[in-house]
């Protein structure tokens, strides 16, 4: 052991044979293009498109009656972010409680989609969330605030707020935009693992979704 500390010590290792071991000159890496005078735009990593889920529960805690929202996020077919969290108010219906939620999903989508851009990881094209509640849609693409609505916390119009300015546009499938709200039925909706105790062939199903494995099957 001291040999071989006195043979290091004894023997520097010069810094440009170094950097040329653990990492190749960046004239390597780069692909000179046909105009040398032209900056090189780096290639674009994946084509993924990122989608979400997004889903309520509605008054299941039994102390306060205040519903569990869930979302998950993917790139390809396997989930990469997700949350599952009680909301802080009480919902006077199931369309309330898929719209706060919704509401919650949107904001992260956004955040989401602005990083996956700025590092090439997604082009830019529109976010698709999926929801299993069609009155929860509406309401998110209705600019009034009618009985229904006017008594939700301002924050949770976060949604309508992006619409009106023309950031986001909501529709049902066609959408292309920075985010849309699409109908799923509750069978195909991942995101039920986060918000409600499921029987086996519906957690199953959700494994399924987000790119979940046994390990025996790895």
């Amino acid at each position: 052991m001291e040999e071989s500390m006195a043979w290091n010590w004894s023997n520097p290792i010069d810094e440009e044979t170094s950097s040329e071991v653990v990492m190749p000159p960046i004239s390597t890496t780069i692909e000179p293009s046909e105009d040398e005078s032209e900056p090189q735009q780096p290639r674009m990593r994946n084509d993924y498109r990122l989608v979400g889920y997004s889903d309520s529960d509605w008054c299941g805690d039994v102390d306060d009656r205040k519903s569990t929202s869930g979302y998950v996020f993917l790139l390809g077919n396997t989930a990469f972010t997700w949350m599952s969290k009680k909301q802080p108010i009480v919902t006077l219906s199931t369309c309330e409680a898929e719209y706060v939620a919704a509401s919650w999903s949107v904001c992260h989508a956004v955040w989401l989609s602005n990083l996956l851009r700025h590092l090439r990881v997604i082009r830019d094209e529109g976010t698709v969330i999926r929801v299993d509640n069609k009155s929860a849609i509406e309401l998110a693409k209705n600019p009034v605030n009618h009985g229904r609505s006017k008594h939700i916390d301002v924050r949770f119009h976060f949604i309508r707020e992006q619409v009106k300015e023309g950031k986001i546009e909501l529709e049902h499938v066609e959408s292309r935009t920075q985010a849309e709200l699409e109908h799923v039925e509750s069978r195909t909706q991942a995101a039920d693992v986060f918000t409600k105790p499921l029987p086996t062939t519906l957690l199953e199903n959700c494994k399924r979704l987000i790119g979940m494995r046994d390990g025996k099957s790895i």
